[in-house]
């Protein structure tokens, strides 16, 4: 045996994991190849055979999952699916509750609640930011929030994740940075998506990976120095267009950008929202303002 699996074993811990999607594998393969115990429970318990084999045990119920382990994680479907499970159980007593479930933090607020007047000793979110490959590795980042102490009571569990940062008391914060931090995700994505479209659908002498590794990478490197300069004006309210183009300019190369894809025979196009939102601003007279102007707009009452 090595000395590894020696060093894994004798700092095992027991950990009850409800919930089997990709993620929750995930988790629950990383905990089992550290030598930590885990009991597992999935709506369809299937899904727990590879788990299994690997010596994971199956619960048969929610409860009995629950009983097994100190240290209760929840990796569920969604919010509506967390207060499910959580509606059949009795008592959490001296239960640390880790809920990677994603949601909101007016969610998250709910469910610290819920399962602190069950007699849960501490309740603290967390919210993973690598997909299901990457879990446990060094490069992998989960956010936490709730009590500093809890969370560092189980810091054998949180390191063999990844890295783990602390960011608020509050168990909401993690979920909110989750959700913002998604929406950059969700923008990037969204123009990624379109770009290949124009680039797929035209008869150019670059193929959509050539565009992507020669053009949109580096574009996205230069990219990244611009974000704190632009997060410094919104920060000082001063939205002038010193970083980037004004939001008039971008207006215009928006709308070449639904030319361009109704000229390609393209049947919609991803960038709709952010057109209209700065085609509003325009219109109120921030057109020479800069792309920090939106957050204003979005934020004022």
């Amino acid at each position: 045996m090595s000395s590894d699996h020696h060093e894994a074993v004798s700092h095992s811990l027991a950990v009850s994991l409800l919930g089997l999607g990709n993620m929750g594998i995930a988790v629950g393969q990383t905990l089992l190849k550290k030598g930590h115990n885990l009991t597992v429970w999935n709506r369809t318990p299937s899904k727990a055979a590879p788990l299994v084999a690997e010596g994971a045990t199956l619960a048969d119920s929610p409860s009995a999952c629950i009983a097994a382990s100190d240290l209760v994680i929840l990796f569920l479907l969604n919010d509506s699916a967390t207060y499910d499970v959580l509606q059949g159980i009795q008592d959490l007593s001296n239960k640390t509750v880790l809920n990677l479930t994603s949601g909101t933090p007016d969610h998250v607020r709910k469910r610290a609640e819920y399962v602190q007047g069950l007699g849960a000793s501490s309740y603290l979110h967390g919210a993973v930011m690598v997909p299901p490959g990457l879990v446990g590795l060094p490069d992998s980042l989960t956010l936490y929030s709730g009590p500093r102490a809890a969370l560092e009571s189980i810091a054998t569990i949180t390191s063999t994740l990844g890295a783990a940062k602390h960011v608020g008391e509050d168990p909401g914060a993690a979920s909110l940075l989750d959700n913002a931090l998604l929406s950059i995700m969700g923008g990037l994505f969204e123009g990624f998506v379109q770009s290949l479209a124009l680039v797929g659908r035209a008869s150019l002498p670059i193929d959509e990976v050539d565009f992507t590794s020669d053009l949109v990478v580096p574009l996205l490197r230069g990219f990244a120095g611009w974000l704190p300069r632009i997060a410094g004006q919104v920060k000082s309210k001063e939205y002038g267009a010193e970083v980037g183009s004004t939001l008039a300019m971008q207006l215009e190369a928006l709308e070449n950008i639904v030319v361009t894809g109704r000229e390609l025979g393209l049947s919609r196009g991803m960038l709709g929202s952010m057109q209209e939102t700065i085609r509003e601003a325009v219109q109120r007279g921030k057109g020479g303002e800069g792309v920090a102007g939106l957050v204003g707009l979005l934020t004022e009452q």
